[in-house]
């Protein structure tokens, strides 16, 4: 019966020692602040990259005439003979559409109608402030933007997803 204890004691003892051992977990490297911003900036300079070129062959097949903006936008203005009055602070009437490049429209404001912007206040795609400003009353433009100039990463949370090059088709009506 002694034996039947000290057996017991033992098992016991010894599951008691493995369960309570602590594994080693492998090392991970921290990386630092600043390994972690040059592989962001990596990132963002290969994705630019990779943009680029999906525009750059978009617009030579549908828009060889487009100049392209320090910013990346590409624009072909078609205009009216009026002067551009638009500048930072102006408020502009505009119709406008949003479509990918595959053509498919995310919005339009010719079924509610024309739509006032304040240039550099409104929550619009920075790019389409940008765009407004070459254009004068009863001009209209095809402006194409990289995503981080139209709604970037996250989208419009909408119809628009996720880092899409946007089509912008605009007519300037008035500038107050």
């Amino acid at each position: 019966m002694n034996w039947k204890k000290l057996s017991l004691f033992l098992i016991l003892s010894g599951f008691s020692f493995y369960s309570c051992r602590q594994e080693e977990k492998p090392v991970v490297k921290q990386q630092t602040e600043q390994e972690l911003k040059d592989k962001l900036l990596e990132f963002n300079k290969n994705k630019a990259n990779a943009e680029d070129k999906i525009i750059a062959d978009f617009i030579e097949e549908n828009y060889p005439e487009a100049t392209t903006s320090n910013t990346g936008i590409r624009y072909v203005i078609y205009q009216s003979g009026n002067e551009s009055i638009v500048s930072e602070n102006s408020i502009v009437l505009v119709h406008y559409s949003i479509e990918s490049l595959g053509g498919i429209e995310y919005y339009s404001t010719k079924t509610k109608g024309p739509e006032k912007i304040w240039i550099g206040h409104e929550d619009v795609p920075s790019g389409l402030h940008e765009g407004l400003v070459f254009m004068a009353p009863g001009d209209s433009a095809v402006f194409v933007m990289p995503s981080n100039r139209a709604y970037g990463l996250t989208g419009d949370q909408g119809s628009i997803p996720q880092n899409a090059i946007l089509v912008y088709h605009v007519e300037m009506i008035d500038v107050e």
